[in-house]
């Protein structure tokens, strides 16, 4: 579920930073995506408690979001950890982008 700015980014990566800074890029790139995506979620709510809920839900995730890429990657070493980590985090953005955008209540 990469853009295609990430991948012509990541092909012509040549160092571990440059592709933790490809990474980074799909992360804002995801951020955006994530911000409208909820945004159009509480828009489709009828309000009330059903807003509360999402608002609530929402705060959850922001609050846990990276803990399962940091406790899989924890007791990884080198720079390949350090990319892998870095994916994870865009791939946990990924996925909530794609819940908000289906959330229905």
């Amino acid at each position: 579920m990469s853009s295609s700015g990430y991948t012509r980014c990541a092909r012509a990566a040549g160092s571990t930073y440059a592709m933790r800074e490809c990474l980074g890029a799909e992360q804002r790139r995801f951020d955006a995506r994530l911000d409208t995506a909820y945004r159009a979620a509480m828009a489709r709510l009828p309000g009330g408690s059903a807003r509360d809920r999402l608002r609530n839900q929402e705060r959850h995730w922001l609050a846990t979001r990276w803990s399962e890429c940091r406790r899989r990657y924890a007791s990884a070493q080198g720079t390949l950890s350090l990319i892998s980590q870095d994916a994870c985090v865009v791939r946990e953005v990924a996925r909530r982008v794609v819940w908000l955008e289906r959330y229905e209540r």
